[in-house]
């Protein structure tokens, strides 16, 4: 083996791990982006089921409540 075939070798190694290592360092960049973007999706869909849960229960219960508070605070005819 001669220093010519060694400084060969050498590089090869070196910029194949190094494209493996971009290659592996993007590949995990894309799978995290698409784990937060899972992740963000359920919690938004979380968010609009309590968000529609909410409001239906207070859109029944408002009309309601108004009613209740009407007849306990209407004045008596004198």
């Amino acid at each position: 083996m001669t220093a010519e075939d060694g400084r060969k070798g050498r590089g090869g190694v070196v910029a194949g791990e190094l494209t493996m290592t971009f290659h592996e360092y993007l590949s995990k960049a894309v799978q995290d982006d698409a784990q937060l973007a899972a992740g963000r999706g359920r919690l938004l869909l979380v968010a609009r089921r309590a968000h529609r849960a909410r409001r239906m229960r207070a859109g029944l219960a408002g009309p309601v409540r108004q009613r209740l508070t009407r007849l306990l605070f209407r004045r008596a005819p004198a």
